[in-house]
Parts: C-alpha cells; structure tokens; sequence
C-alpha cells in the first residue's frame, strides 16, 4: 500500500535530481522529516516515563502485595503527571507500515518506482564504488 505511494515519490525525486543514488538519500531524507513530529512525540513520551519510573518503582515496591492498590496508585502518577503510558508506542504503530513501504519500494525499485524492470534496468544505477544498488554489497560482509 505505501510502497506504491513511496515508489512514486522516490521516481519524482529521481527525475529531478537525475541520479539513482542520490535520490535514494534525499527521498529517505525527506521521509525521516515527514515522520519527525512522530519520533519527537515518541521521545517527548519515552523522557517523560523515564521520569516518572522511579516514582512508579517506589509505588511497586510499597504495594507488592496488593496489585489493585498498586495500579490505582500508578494510575494516580500517571494522571498526576500527565503521562500517557500507551503514547510512546502510538508513534511507532504509525511509523511501521510506512517504514516498510520504504523497505519495499528499495528492495524492488522495478517494481514499485519505475513500474517496469526493463526501463530499471536502462538506468545508471551505479553509485559511488558501486555498480547497481540492487545488487548486495561484495566489498564488506557483516558475520
């Protein structure tokens, strides 16, 4: 689904700046800033539990013994504070099926940029050392 979209955006990028492999780093430059207010919203979450936790510490270890107290009393924290503790996953719920459309539209440009493996083919897609980016790398393995 987001593959097509990303593959159409990572095409129009590649048509104004003439070169497969700087498109490539623009376009995921331009998707990290479009998914920006999502991570700093999910940084903003993550600072303010990390805050919080060693009240929430203090509380678990007083209630051990009686979980509902112990969760009305989390509860009170979170309220107090004004946290969210669901808001921090929000984000990445969001960031994931867009992060794979980017993962797919990459994987097989032939397919979801240049809607044709014969017109992908036809391109210049080397790019510093290399020769094709869609072939893998040879010069370092990661073991």
């Amino acid at each position: 689904m987001f593959a097509n979209s990303l593959g159409y955006l990572l095409k129009v990028v590649y048509d104004i700046v003439g070169s497969y492999g700087f498109a490539i780093i623009v376009f995921t430059v331009l998707v990290k800033l479009a998914l920006l207010p999502l991570t700093l919203s999910q940084t903003k979450s993550m600072k303010a539990m990390q805050e919080i936790q060693p009240k929430i510490k203090e509380i678990q270890n007083k209630y051990k013994d009686d979980s509902q107290k112990m969760n009305e009393k989390v509860m009170e924290v979170y309220k107090e504070h004004k946290v969210n503790p669901m808001a921090g996953c929000l984000p990445i719920l969001v960031q994931f099926p867009i992060l794979i459309g980017l993962f797919n539209a990459l994987k097989d440009p032939g397919k979801y940029v240049f809607k044709s493996q014969a017109i992908y083919k036809s391109i210049d897609t080397g790019f510093l050392w290399m020769s094709n980016l869609s072939d893998p790398e040879k010069l370092y393995y990661l073991y």
